[in-house]
């Protein structure tokens, strides 16, 4: 059975678009709240694109458009499918093989794989994230709360995690990891297979 999901805030967005001062009310939905157990059945009224109320016993208004939520979740902020969010950047390889390449070579991380990075599948994203990173708060101000971040390097990017963008720690953040097995068709500079075939 699909997952269908109404992001509340989406809904939000257009109703504070709307020229006129409007009302809207999604009944009958799943809805997973910030704190708190999720209201399996229940009411999300927006007035003028804030919330006034949530709940099971949520009273609906007279002049509430109402959107039926059965068999929907309704959370309290975006997902973003598809982010590199919580790893920090990888400095420029420098061209051909030189002093300066060798010098990153040696400071990358130790694996005790055989393979080149960009084809180890077998590695998890969750052991390069970091918590409390200045990237998280231009996101949650954007109005995302939970991202699914995907390693950034080469053929094989590794094994992804869902995050929340709130923790002081990467193991409070974890929602689920591994999540999924991602490629891509990045090919590796300076090394096989160097190209896309």
């Amino acid at each position: 059975m699909k997952l269908k999901l109404i992001l509340l805030l989406a809904v939000a967005c257009i109703s504070a678009a709307q020229a006129n001062a409007q009302v809207y009310a999604i009944t009958n939905a799943r809805i997973v709240t910030v704190a708190g157990p999720a209201v399996e059945k229940g009411t999300v009224v927006m007035r003028n694109g804030l919330i006034e109320s949530v709940g099971a016993s949520a009273k609906i208004p007279g002049d509430a458009v109402v959107i039926d939520g059965t068999g929907y979740t309704v959370y309290p902020g975006f997902l973003d499918a598809l982010t590199s969010l919580g790893i920090q950047a990888q400095p420029q390889r420098p061209a051909g093989g030189g002093p300066q390449a060798q010098a990153q070579q040696a400071a990358a991380p130790a694996s005790n794989s055989n393979f080149p990075a960009g084809l180890r599948p077998e590695e998890s994203v969750l052991d390069d994230v970091r918590a409390g990173e200045a990237q998280f708060d231009a996101a949650r101000n954007a109005g995302f709360t939970t991202v699914l971040t995907i390693g950034r390097t080469g053929i094989f990017n590794g094994q992804s995690a869902v995050i929340d963008l709130a923790g002081d720690t990467v193991s409070a953040m974890v929602i689920k990891s591994p999540f999924a097995e991602h490629f891509s068709y990045s090919s590796l500079p300076g090394q096989y297979p160097g190209s896309l075939l």
